[in-house]
């Protein structure tokens, strides 16, 4: 299975299966493949959020003696 057939698979609505994911974490993270998977999930990211923003924050408090 190639990665165009598990980005159709996602796009499809089915779930993604041990060997689909195994496949996507073999792809090197500078790989073509790589930036492909993080373009469909940026789409995903929008469809979803109907192209909103969120803001997210973190507080951190770090204690010393």
């Amino acid at each position: 299975m190639t990665l165009l057939d598990i980005i159709d698979k996602s796009r499809q609505t089915e779930s993604l299966s041990r060997e689909d994911i195994l496949a996507m974490l073999a792809f090197p993270p500078d790989s073509v493949e790589s930036y492909a998977m993080m373009a469909e999930a940026a789409r995903i990211s929008r469809e979803v959020s109907g192209n909103q923003a969120e803001i997210h924050a973190q507080l951190a408090l770090n204690l010393a003696t």
